[in-house]
């Protein structure tokens, strides 16, 4: 070690002192970088929090507007467009009467006396 020492000019105590140091205190020194990196994290997540929040908002915007289009465009139709089951009157005379005014052949015949 003190050819090492030597080398590049420290004397060996003050390397034993920074190696007793560094035993001591290494773990804090490494500390720093994981709470930095915890720091990091933590914003990250903070961030895509706030994106998340956005998102839902936007979904919320989205679909409040097509549930009211929806509404709106149910609620014309129904007003605007034919009944859905559209009844002829003369429906029932058709299918029982013949062309030519006769009773047709599922028409039950009346006798008159």
């Amino acid at each position: 070690m003190s050819a090492v020492c030597e080398e590049h000019g420290v004397s060996p105590t003050l390397f034993y002192t920074w190696q007793k140091q560094f035993f001591e205190n290494g773990a804090a020194a490494f500390a720093k970088d994981t709470s930095a990196e915890q720091r990091a994290l933590e914003r990250t997540v903070g961030e895509l929090r706030q994106r998340l929040v956005q998102k839902d908002r936007v979904i919320a915007k989205v679909t409040e507007e097509f549930v009211k289009t929806k509404k709106d465009l149910w609620s014309s139709e129904r007003r605007v467009g034919p009944p859905r089951y559209a009844r002829r009157r003369d429906r029932l005379c058709s299918h029982v009467e013949r062309r030519d005014g006769g009773p047709g052949p599922g028409a039950a015949s009346k006798v008159i006396m």
